[in-house]
């Protein structure tokens, strides 16, 4: 399994390695202005972000061996869910650029 880095991103190898993050955020930065479902799933990403860090901040549950358990499985669930939403993101992130490139060389 290849992990969906925007280096991956298809069509981004036409460019030199040097100009490559720089063309990527410049096509983020026209999708987010023109493309108003980009700019949704964004803002949808960064509210779930946002919950599935914060949830678990403020369930620490007592004292004793019993808390100290569920406090360290509510981080653990957290971090979990923040990965997987992050490389959710990249990989739709990754298709959408690499989408609008494709349409920019054509």
């Amino acid at each position: 399994m290849r992990l969906p880095i925007y280096t991956s991103t298809p069509g981004l190898d036409r460019y030199l390695e040097r100009e490559r993050l720089a063309v990527y955020r410049a096509t983020h930065k026209r999708l987010m202005s023109e493309d108003a479902a980009y700019r949704r799933q964004w803002n949808s990403y960064v509210i779930g972000i946002v919950c599935v860090a914060v949830i678990p901040a403020g369930g620490f549950i007592g004292g004793g061996a019993f808390g100290t358990l569920m406090s360290v499985a509510l981080m653990s669930v957290g971090v979990a869910g923040v990965i997987f939403l992050a490389f959710r993101q990249q990989k739709f992130m990754n298709q959408k650029i690499g989408d609008a490139l494709q349409r920019q060389a054509a």
